[in-house]
C-alpha cells in the first residue's frame, strides 16, 4: 500500500536538529584576548596614578580649609558657619579624581579576571579561582591580602615575576595608608588643638610616592604576567 510523503507545514519537521557547539578557544586565542585587556588595564593604571594623586592632594586642603572655617567660626560671636565651608574647586577635583579611580579599577579587575580565566586554561593552578579576582577586593580588611594573592597565583610558583608583584603591592598598600594617615594626624592635631602644619603633607606627599611606584610595577606586571602566559601557550620555559 503507498503511503503519502508528509506534507508541509507549519508543524512540518524537515530536518533534524544538529546543535551548534562553538569550536574550542585556543592558548595563544586566550592570551590574545588577556593581552587586549592589559593593554587597557596599562592605560588604566596610568589614569588612575593622576586620579589618585589629585583625590589625595585635594582631600588633605579641603580638610584643611575645613577645620580653619570650623576654628573661624567657633571663634565668632554670633557663632555662624561662613558661607565658604567647602571649595568648589577642591571638591570637584576630588570627586573627579574618585571617578577615574574607580573606573581604572574596574578595568584592572576585569583583566585580572580573564588573566585568571587564561592561567587555568594554560594549566597554571593556583588555590584561588576567578571569582576572587573579582570578590576579594570587596573583602573588608582581607582585601589588603586577597588580591596579592590572587595576582601572584597568576604566575608559576617558579617565576621570578613575582617579584614585581610584591613590589607593586607594597606600593599600592603603603600609599593607602599613608592617605589614610595624613587625614587621621590632621583629625588628631586639630582634636588636640595643636596647629595642622605641614605635618598632614608629610604623609600625603609620601602618598603620592607611592602611588607612581604602585602605577609603574603595575603596568610592569601586566606585562610580566601576559608574557609569561604566552610562553606557556607556546610551549616556551616562562621567563620573569
Amino acid at each position: 500500500m503507498a503511503t503519502s510523503a508528509p506534507q508541509a507545514g507549519a508543524y512540518a519537521r524537515t530536518a533534524a536538529y544538529v546543535p551548534v557547539v562553538p569550536a574550542q578557544v585556543g592558548p595563544e586565542a586566550m592570551v590574545a584576548e588577556e593581552a587586549r585587556s592589559g593593554r587597557a588595564a596599562r592605560i588604566a593604571l596610568l589614569v588612575a596614578l593622576f586620579g589618585q594623586i589629585a583625590q589625595t592632594l585635594a582631600s588633605v586642603s579641603q580638610l584643611h580649609r575645613t577645620l580653619r572655617v570650623v576654628d573661624q567660626m567657633l571663634s565668632s560671636n554670633n557663632g555662624n558657619l561662613p558661607n565658604n565651608t567647602v571649595n568648589p574647586a577642591l571638591g570637584l577635583v576630588s570627586n573627579l579624581g574618585s571617578l577615574a579611580v574607580v573606573v581604572c579599577g574596574v578595568l584592572f579587575i576585569i583583566w585580572a579576571y580573564r588573566s585568571a580565566k587564561t592561567a587555568r586554561g594554560l594549566g597554571i593552578h593556583g588555590p584561588w579561582g576567578p571569582g576572587w579576582f573579582i570578590g576579594g577586593w570587596f573583602i573588608p580588611i582581607a582585601n589588603l591580602v586577597i588580591p596579592y594573592l590572587c595576582i601572584k597565583s597568576l604566575l608559576p610558583p617558579d617565576a621570578p615575576g613575582r617579584r614585581t608583584v610584591r613590589l607593586w603591592w607594597a606600593f599600592y598598600v603603603a600609599q593607602y595608608v599613608l592617605s589614610t594617615a595624613a587625614i587621621g594626624i590632621a583629625w588628631v592635631l586639630y582634636q588636640n588643638n595643636r596647629p595642622l602644619g605641614a605635618w598632614p603633607w608629610i604623609p600625603a606627599g609620601l602618598s603620592v610616592v607611592c602611588v607612581v611606584g604602585a602605577a609603574r610595577y603595575g603596568r610592569v606586571m601586566i606585562d610580566t604576567i601576559v608574557d609569561a602566559h604566552r610562553r606557556v601557550a607556546a610551549g616556551a620555559p616562562t621567563a620573569g
